[in-house]
């Protein structure tokens, strides 16, 4: 039972439920937060009175205590259906601007928007440091690293912000322009008249840049047949028109499937390679339950995990893989950003550790060496739904120190969308420019 609060309280059973799950999945859940800190964070949730069947308050009060596990992949999923709700039953006029990717807290307009023009900086926002609020809605994020977490905030900034102030018709800025200070007031858009029509790029795409050099983007790591096959047709094309240099493109690309990563490096590893080294799972009731182990002939329990005692770890070490007879055999650079996280990292940390060629761009945004594999479920009360880590993996070359995959030739992109330095600057290595 939680200190100092009822047993009977809805909101109290959840956390309680919360708690005991959190400890029987997660393979280390105190290696950042030690466990009487955290505890100390859910009581003091505990007992803040919040309105039991007000799940978005709850919400926002609950992912700051999971964050702060810092783990990138233990959280409770946003319940975006009641925000929606809540936006459409008034005109919640949003600062729906965009924003460009930096490394930092800061914001920089990145397309005209309403007297803000591309490179202004906004310093305030109703007076409030632009920095300091961006802090505050980032612990709403997961992720372990908090250039990670700026960046997703950035990508749903007018949505974001109202979780944090609420909607205004017009927002009064503080803004550096070419290094002098402006103040603006900026209408807000309402959100019935937010455009909905965004483009979703596809998974993955390859086309050909000039002097022939191959470049294929990577968006989300799909484990499918159709991956599998494109990835055939894609390095068949490359083998039949004789090109020699190719870039890999995981900026932005949020994870996936292992499975997608590994099949794209046996493509283009120079030497048998693994994606891990070393994998740790928490044998928990529940994890044996997920993978279905009560059931005799199922796939998806391993026969380590089925005979492996409750309440340990199972260490499993993966085997070498060797790459594909029709691999590529040209130059390869891996361009990489601050979104590349989850399987993306791993797959950059795999592409440096193999030494395929060398990484370009930016920090990644998930660890090398870190916890994932989801283990979801749902809150009695509330029914929020909380995704936790129940496995810790190792990077290929063994470190463990909890570290991004720090690129070879570290190039920042400074401008706008028509000015990609780390691209240019692959393209120049390639052809020994």
């Amino acid at each position: 039972m939680l200190g100092g609060s009822s047993p009977s309280d809805p909101l109290t059973q959840d956390l309680s439920h919360l708690l005991v799950t959190l400890e029987a999945v997660h393979p280390a859940p105190y290696s950042v937060i030690s466990d009487h800190s955290f505890r100390q964070k859910i009581t003091a949730l505990a007992q803040m009175a919040l309105p039991a069947n007000d799940r978005l308050t709850f919400w926002k009060a609950l992912q700051p205590v999971l964050q702060s596990l810092q783990d990138g992949h233990t959280f409770v999923i946003r319940p975006d259906d009641e925000i929606l709700t809540q936006l459409r039953q008034g005109p919640s006029p949003l600062l729906a601007m965009r924003l460009r990717a930096t490394d930092g807290p800061d914001l920089v307009v990145a397309e005209p928007y309403h007297g803000l023009l591309p490179g202004d900086q906004i310093l305030r926002i109703h007076g409030q440091s632009a920095s300091d609020l961006m802090a505050l809605m980032a612990v709403w994020v997961s992720g372990e690293l908090p250039a990670f977490r700026y960046q997703q905030v950035r990508e749903d900034f007018g949505g974001y912000l109202w979780l944090l102030m609420g909607s205004h018709e017009v927002y009064d800025l503080n803004i550096r322009r070419q290094g002098q200070g402006l103040r603006l007031s900026v209408p807000g858009i309402p959100f019935a008249h937010i455009p909905r029509t965004v483009s979703v790029p596809p998974d993955y795409d390859f086309r050909l840049l000039p002097n022939r050099i191959g470049y294929l983007k990577i968006h989300h790591f799909s484990h499918t047949a159709v991956f599998e096959r494109f990835l055939a047709r894609t390095f068949h094309q490359l083998r039949r028109m004789a090109i020699e240099h190719l870039i890999v493109d995981v900026r932005g690309n949020g994870g996936g499937h292992s499975g997608a990563a590994t099949a794209l490096m046996a493509y283009l590893s120079p030497r048998p390679f693994r994606t891990y080294s070393m994998i740790a799972t928490q044998v928990s009731p529940q994890i044996k339950a997920y993978y279905h182990c009560e059931q005799v002939m199922t796939a998806s329990c391993s026969p380590e995990l089925r005979q492996a005692p409750l309440y340990q770890q199972m260490h499993t070490e993966p085997t070498f893989q060797a790459p594909r007879l029709d691999r590529f055999q040209g130059r390869v650079v891996l361009l990489t950003d601050g979104l590349t996280f989850s399987s993306a990292a791993d797959f950059a940390a795999m592409f440096q550790d193999f030494k395929v060629g060398p990484v370009v761009g930016a920090t990644t945004g998930g660890l090398a060496t870190g916890y994932g594999d989801i283990y979801t479920f749902t809150l009695p009360h509330t029914g929020l739904q909380v995704g936790v880590s129940h496995k810790y993996f190792v990077r290929a070359n063994g470190d463990r120190r909890l570290r991004p995959v720090t690129p070879n030739h570290e190039v920042v992109r400074r401008g706008d969308d028509s000015h990609d330095e780390p691209l240019v600057f692959a393209q120049s290595w390639l052809q020994g420019e």
